[in-house]
């Protein structure tokens, strides 16, 4: 079911909101929480540190709310085209589409990478090599 087609938009109906200040002379932080934050003229504050007076400008505060972003699932390779492309590699090794065609008919390659495939056919036709020369 996808939920995204029928779904209502959520309402904005408060914010919470800390902000941190500093006084420029002590470096002292003091913070200012919602109704505090001044929004149309400036307010005054007085450093608990230092003793002098701040003055605290307007803050703007806009919320937008962005578009989501539809998250889309990687799609897998095809099987043929994992054959296909583990095949190439293997035939830049010098063996003969013969020879990994034959090791290929004994391997279940269902959710191997092109590496895995790679790897296995490899190791296969090499122990087969060593085994027939000894």
């Amino acid at each position: 079911m996808n939920l995204g087609d029928n779904m209502d938009n959520a309402k904005l109906v408060e914010y919470n909101l800390d902000i941190t200040l500093e006084c420029p002379k002590c470096d002292y932080l003091f913070q200012l929480s919602n109704y505090s934050i001044p929004t149309e003229g400036s307010t005054y504050q007085v450093c608990e540190n230092c003793n002098i007076a701040l003055e605290v400008k307007p803050i703007s505060i806009n919320i937008d709310f962005k578009k989501s972003v539809k998250i889309t699932k990687k799609k897998k390779a095809p099987k043929n085209r994992l054959l296909e492309d583990a095949k190439s590699i293997i035939q830049t090794y010098g063996f003969s589409m013969k020879e990994i065609n034959y090791v290929l008919k004994s391997l279940d390659i269902d959710g191997m990478a092109v590496e895995t495939i790679v790897k296995e056919v490899l190791s296969r036709i090499d122990n087969k090599h060593e085994s027939t020369k000894t």
